[in-house]
């Protein structure tokens, strides 16, 4: 009776994920391309109450396109033992998943003093007043797509950690997400603005891992972070 086993995951080298993770953290950089080359023709086509809403929804579609294709790459299909390797169990992650989405949004009020949503949504009405709603829409969209860039670098700065190192229950992808996203928001946001985004994005790398580095589950639960 012969008996065959499955291959080893192939982890693919270092450098490669170290690539693909950094030309995921380049496509942050189209907002910077939008806000110094488009902006004026933007406002000057459509005026100052539409200009965010179509400053999101550009850049917004330059994420979406950067982080398609850089996806083409991505290990992450559901049969792929790469992606889901030996951890804790269910109950476990879970809990890890729960612990870690409300860190993310609790201390995101606690240092703000706002919930999120809320607040925006207030700010952009007192902002734009009749385009309040095609303006929230554009909002939404602008986020969304930025979730699925940082789910793009958590994914691969994930394969770049344990291609380096080997070990599959450390976050990397959330430690270079706060070395990359994170850090920048230091010089956005001042040092407070900062801190939290490095501690949140070290976060979504326990979302991910808590889930096995699945795509559409890191997908939803970061964006629910992101977004509350």
């Amino acid at each position: 009776m012969s008996t065959s086993t499955r291959p080893a995951p192939d982890l693919g080298t270092a450098s490669r994920w170290r690539n693909l993770a950094l030309y995921a953290f380049a496509v942050f950089g189209w907002e910077l391309v939008v806000g110094l080359a488009l902006d004026g023709a933007i406002r000057g086509a459509v005026g100052e109450r539409w200009a965010p809403a179509v400053h999101w929804l550009v850049t917004a579609a330059g994420w979406l396109a950067g982080a398609l294709l850089l996806l083409r790459h991505a290990p992450w299909r559901s049969d792929d033992p790469v992606a889901a390797p030996a951890g804790p169990g269910r109950a476990r992650r879970a809990a890890y998943a729960a612990a870690a989405l409300v860190l993310a949004v609790g201390s995101r009020a606690a240092l703000t003093h706002e919930w999120k949503p809320l607040a925006e949504a207030v700010r952009l009405h007192d902002d734009v007043g009749s385009a309040f709603a095609p303006s929230l829409a554009a909002l939404v969209v602008y986020y969304l797509a930025e979730v699925l860039v940082i789910v793009t670098l958590l994914g691969y700065g994930q394969r770049w950690g344990e291609a380096a190192r080997g070990r599959s229950d450390v976050p990397w992808g959330g430690l270079v997400l706060a070395a990359t996203w994170g850090l920048v928001h230091v010089l956005l946001q001042g040092p407070a603005g900062g801190a939290y985004a490095m501690g949140a994005a070290v976060l979504y790398g326990v979302l991910h891992r808590a889930v096995r580095g699945h795509l559409g589950l890191t997908y939803a639960l970061v964006a629910t972070a992101f977004v509350l």
